[in-house]
């Protein structure tokens, strides 16, 4: 009975050392899981921010003639919006990019001229011109007042709506500059 009362314990404690040495190779398992999902959500995070960084991003020098085309259309879709005719949006003239000092962006004029409009109808433009796309603005807007003798309350707008573009300088154009 001794003996089998030993036999008995012995294959306890066996049966004990074995559950206990799986549960602690389950957890090693679960704390490396663990870690790595740490790492991966991290990662995740990084990416996610760059994602965010880069799609706010001006566009690159190269695309310039198709942002012009998707810019004057955004301006005139604005101006309809704001209840201003073709007759009244004169002219949409793209001009050339110029370099903000001395960084690697440039900054692409669009010229926009309106006549006969009222100060609400170039507001609500501006609006709908700027509210859906941050990365266009109003450097400049000239107002010309109506003539005295006209009621209508109708005037010439001079606008520059701008936009940047990511353009950096060659190293050879660097390497020239003194």
């Amino acid at each position: 009975m001794k003996q089998k009362n030993t036999i008995l314990w012995t294959a306890a404690v066996a049966a004990l050392l074995i559950a206990t040495l799986w549960a602690h190779s389950r957890l090693t398992n679960a704390s490396h899981a663990a870690d790595q999902a740490a790492t991966d959500l991290a990662e995740c995070r990084k990416l996610a921010l760059q994602i965010g960084e880069i799609k706010d991003r001006p566009r690159v020098a190269g695309e310039q003639e198709k942002l012009a085309g998707e810019t004057t259309a955004m301006i005139d879709v604005a101006a309809t919006a704001a209840g201003i005719t073709a007759r009244q949006l004169i002219r949409i003239a793209p001009e050339s990019p110029q370099r903000l000092g001395e960084t690697v962006y440039k900054e692409k004029p669009i010229a926009v001229l309106l006549r006969g409009v009222t100060l609400r109808q170039l507001v609500h433009m501006g609006h709908a011109l700027l509210a859906p796309n941050p990365g266009l603005r109003i450097k400049t807007m000239r107002l010309s007042a109506p003539t005295p003798d006209d009621t209508t309350d109708k005037w010439t707008a001079e606008l520059t709506i701008t936009y940047l573009l990511y353009d950096p300088q060659t190293t050879v154009a660097r390497a020239s500059r003194p």
